[in-house]
C-alpha cells in the first residue's frame, strides 16, 4: 500500500474543507460558477506551464538576463537568469480574467478591457521579439 508524503497529506487536508463546503450548496448558479472557475484555473495553470519555457528562450535569446548576486562565486552565480519570467503568468491571468466574461452580460466590455490590458503589453513584448 502507498503511503502519502506529508506535503501531499497537508494538501488534501487544506482542499477538504471546501469541499464538503461545495458539496452542500443547494444554489446550482452558485456551483455551476465555482465549476467554471475551477477549470479556468486549471487550464491557466497548465498554459502558464507551457509558456514560461517559451518566454525564457526568449528572453535568453533577447539578452535579458541576469545573474544571481546572492551565489556569487558559485557555479550557479554564474548562471543567466532570464528576466521578464512574470510575463507568461500576467499573460495567463488577464485571459483567464477575460474569458469568463464573454460568457456573461460584461462581454461588451471585452474588447476595451483586452485593448487597454494588450497595449502595455505589446509595448514590453516589442523589447523581447
Amino acid at each position: 500500500m502507498a503511503t502519502l508524503d506529508p506535503v501531499s497529506l497537508l494538501a488534501i487536508l487544506g482542499f477538504a474543507p471546501s469541499l464538503l463546503s461545495f458539496l452542500g450548496l443547494q444554489d446550482d448558479r452558485t456551483r455551476y460558477s465555482i465549476l467554471v472557475n475551477a477549470a479556468v484555473s486549471a487550464l491557466g495553470y497548465a498554459a502558464t506551464k507551457a509558456v514560461i519555457p517559451l518566454i525564457k528562450a526568449r528572453t535568453l535569446r533577447a539578452g535579458l538576463h541576469g545573474k544571481d548576486i546572492n551565489k556569487k562565486g558559485s557555479e550557479a552565480g554564474e548562471k543567466n537568469i532570464p528576466e521578464s519570467l512574470g510575463l507568461a503568468p500576467g499573460v495567463v491571468f488577464l485571459v483567464s480574467c477575460l474569458w469568463p466574461c464573454a460568457c456573461t452580460d460584461a462581454s461588451k466590455w471585452i474588447p476595451l478591457c483586452t485593448y487597454l490590458t494588450l497595449l502595455p503589453l505589446c509595448a514590453d513584448m516589442h523589447c523581447i521579439v
